[in-house]
């Protein structure tokens, strides 16, 4: 095994993977991979071809933006040693393959890593005071268990009825600099209760991540121009602000015109879930409306009768209730610790337990737990977990 490690990590004509999604792991053709990369970088009213290294130009700018902040008695001394980085490292491009798409060789999913980059600590501090708007949106959803427990007494009380989902098509890459930073400021004006400048210097750091997020692939530097990067600490709650912005003026407003058909929304980041009343041709109108915007938002739907999957669950209907059971995907692997691993013994023995409990709380039906446990007792028993003890 260590022979063929070492053969595998010394073969330069392929690049290894793990998957955008299921866990597994993909040996691709480095001419793919660069090419696809390629690809992407080329799109130019998303990235730009920098000529040089611009670590040190942009480093004079955080340190006169912080030293502004602390003129100004916004921020101190101790909290500009956190945010400050005197040896940056350039963020690094990469991207992960979409087998779980048709496109072979697979599309990539981006990925800027910037572990010890320029802005990494300023990213982190964004992000903790950007969260508490996150958590007030109306359609705000952590997970698969809190969709649940907001759908635990609804009910299905009409044949109209059907399950939607919606997809924001490259929703971290598409946001205007511009329109990201006054939905930003949209929530820090009108439901957080810091001070005036602080929110100024908060929209200020905001704008210098976002105008200033540089990264080197294949021997050259690119700045991202358009979007945030996806690896940022604060991308995620920057994208949830802006849609949670989107939806305020054309989801929860009572100008709109489909309200009536919306029994139910719920959103995690850029996966919506909904319950539409109505005809599926209503549903198609609803979406060509939304796709007709000044945003740059691009949205994919589906619409079902009787179930839908939505992150790892598959939800469905039952004498009026909603119901649920787990849901894999085809490319799923199997991800779970092998008994042998050298972890501490008590995170081994701990697996199943809290994998068996997961599956109880999903499996509103005693059919569906028995049948997505016997397939847990199989993968976990592939990877030589003592019988007797499952």
């Amino acid at each position: 095994e260590k022979r063929a490690l070492e053969t595998l990590k010394n073969d330069h004509d392929i690049v290894i993977r793990r998957a955008d999604k299921g866990g597994q792991i993909v040996i691709l053709n480095k001419s793919d991979y660069v090419s696809e990369a390629h690809r992407q970088l080329a799109d130019k009213d998303t990235y730009l071809h920098l000529d040089r290294n611009p670590t040190y130009a942009y480093k004079l700018e955080l340190d006169i933006l912080l030293q502004e902040a602390l003129n100004f008695n916004i921020i101190d001394e101790k909290l500009i040693a956190f945010i400050k980085n005197d040896t940056p490292k350039s963020a690094i491009f990469y991207h992960l393959p979409k087998i779980h798409k048709k496109e072979r060789p697979p599309l990539g999913r981006p990925i800027i890593a910037g572990i010890n980059s320029l802005g990494e600590n300023l990213c982190e501090f964004i992000d903790h005071f950007l969260q508490p708007s996150v958590l007030r949106l109306p359609s705000y959803l952590k997970d698969s268990g809190h969709l649940l427990y907001t759908l635990n007494k609804y009910q299905w009380s009409s044949t109209d009825l059907k399950w939607a989902s919606i997809d924001v098509t490259s929703l971290y890459s598409c946001i205007p600099h511009a329109l990201g930073l006054q939905a930003i400021e949209y929530h820090l004006h009108q439901y957080s209760t810091y001070e005036p400048n602080f929110i100024t210097f908060l929209l200020q750091s905001i704008h210098f991540l976002l105008t200033h997020n540089y990264f080197y692939f294949d021997n050259k530097y690119y700045l991202q121009c358009r979007g945030t990067a996806m690896g940022a600490k604060f991308a995620p709650s920057y994208a949830n602000l802006f849609l949670g912005w989107w939806e305020d003026l054309h989801i929860y407003n009572d100008n709109n015109s489909f309200s009536a058909h919306i029994q139910y929304y719920g959103r995690y980041i850029d996966d919506i879930i909904m319950i539409w009343s109505g005809i599926e041709e209503q549903f198609s109108h609803f979406i060509q409306h939304i796709n007709t915007n000044n945003y740059n938002l691009q949205f994919t739907s589906e619409i079902h009768h009787t179930s839908i999957n939505f992150l790892d669950i598959t939800l469905s209907t039952f004498n009026q209730s909603v119901t649920s059971t787990i849901f894999r995907k085809d490319c799923s692997a199997n991800t779970l610790l092998e008994a042998t691993s050298c972890h501490p013994r008590h995170s081994i023995r701990n697996i199943p337990y809290s994998q068996f409990l997961r599956i109880r709380r999903v499996c509103s039906e005693d059919s569906e737990f028995v049948s997505k446990s016997t397939d847990l007792y199989h993968r976990l028993n592939s990877l030589m977990q003592p019988a007797r003890k499952l």
